[in-house]
């Protein structure tokens, strides 16, 4: 049986893929879940011999696509890994098996992650709160940074309570791997699934396991959308463990930094009178999150 199995959930990722998974390890069981496969074009001879492919004719969300994998993982330990990420040698998945092998009581870690410029990404977070929320919507949080933790210069293993899912090991629970919630489509369910496995142990970041990611890669075609689902998925993870009040709380101040954004965009488009294209999309983005569906994972737009 192998030591370590990874999922990959791809979605429109043909250009990455082959990057992905040629960086891991050669004796992992891989699976690389593809949402709506006619829109993806990623068949067997994308992969490499020995990559289980499963191809879902409808986009079911990356949390129930990574399900998809863990049911059939029979690996001690699961690698989530986005198919923009990759690594410059197959050593730094091992590192992140290694660390869960040798620290009991460690249930999950998280590897650092590089943008396409070299500075490191914020894949680090504290515990997601109301005053984070609003730190986020009204801005403050480029001069205050309430949520998310800078590791940038952080040469070793440290605790933290919560890793991105975009690049994550974790061990099995009672023989299990604890499953995504399959009631989030987009963004947040890698939050709600770090407070559960919390539960059970202490998650870590490695800073010596260091992956490449295009950030955001498969979701910049759609931006409103992505954003809209993020912001869904905050307000159902306070419905699910704060209660309905504070995911109402969510929502206002989701919708307020929305409307916050659009004027700021409006603004700056009629200042230069529509010349700059950047302006403009921006504007038409957070005017639709603004008037996003309640429940936009059931929007008729959703690809």
């Amino acid at each position: 049986m192998p030591k370590l199995s990874v999922i990959i959930v791809a979605y429109k990722s043909r250009e990455t893929i082959g990057k992905c998974v040629s960086s891991l390890p050669a004796d992992a069981e891989i699976f690389v879940i593809q949402n709506h496969a006619d829109t993806g074009n990623i068949d067997d001879s994308s992969l490499p011999v020995g990559v289980r492919l499963l191809q879902n004719d409808k986009n079911l969300g990356f949390g129930s696509a990574c399900n998809q994998g863990l049911d059939l993982a029979t690996g001690d330990f699961a690698l989530i890994l986005n198919p923009d990420a990759w690594a410059d040698s197959p050593e730094y998945a091992d590192r992140l098996v290694q660390f869960l092998d040798q620290n009991p009581a460690a249930v999950a870690v998280g590897g650092r992650l590089l943008l396409s410029d070299g500075s490191v990404q914020l894949s680090c977070a504290r515990h997601l709160s109301l005053g984070a929320v609003f730190l986020e919507q009204t801005l403050l949080e480029k001069v205050v940074l309430g949520y998310w933790i800078d590791t940038s210069k952080v040469t070793s293993a440290i605790e933290v309570p919560q890793v991105t899912g975009a690049c994550f090991a974790m061990k099995r629970i009672n023989g299990q791997f604890l499953r995504f919630d399959d009631r989030f489509f987009l963004y947040c369910e890698d939050t709600e699934l770090m407070k559960r496995l919390s539960e059970h142990g202490t998650i870590y970041h490695l800073p010596t396991a260091v992956f490449h990611h295009e950030l955001g890669a498969s979701s910049n075609e759609n931006r409103w959308f992505a954003v809209a689902c993020y912001n869904r998925g905050k307000e159902l993870y306070f419905d699910l463990h704060h209660g309905k009040a504070s995911s109402i709380i969510c929502f206002l101040l989701n919708r307020a930094g929305a409307l916050l954004r659009l004027l700021i965009w409006s603004v700056a488009t009629v200042v230069t009178v529509g010349i700059i294209r950047r302006f403009r999309e921006n504007a038409a983005t957070f005017a639709k999150v603004l008037f996003a569906p309640l429940d936009v994972y059931r929007s008729s737009d959703t690809p």
